[in-house]
């Protein structure tokens, strides 16, 4: 059953990522401006978000923080 719930988190991604690259090819046709960020402020989000993670880890486990971490990462390249 994890296995399932781990295969349905990644298709999930791929289906909003494939969603977001459409709606922002929209907006921006429609004359939208969209800011990318740039690896720096990436990863000072990422740096951030970090104390989430280790608030998160000991109630619902390390092996799932370095597994939603894997697949945000995943999913970002």
């Amino acid at each position: 059953m994890l296995e399932a719930a781990r295969q349905s988190a990644e298709y999930e991604i791929q289906l909003s990522a494939e969603y977001d690259d459409w709606s922002r090819e929209q907006l921006e046709a429609r004359g939208m401006q969209i800011t990318r960020l740039i690896d720096e402020q990436l990863a000072a989000f990422q740096d951030a978000v970090q104390p989430v993670y280790e608030e998160w880890a000991p109630r619902i486990g390390e092996d799932l923080i370095a597994e939603i971490q894997q697949i945000v990462e995943d999913a970002s390249n």
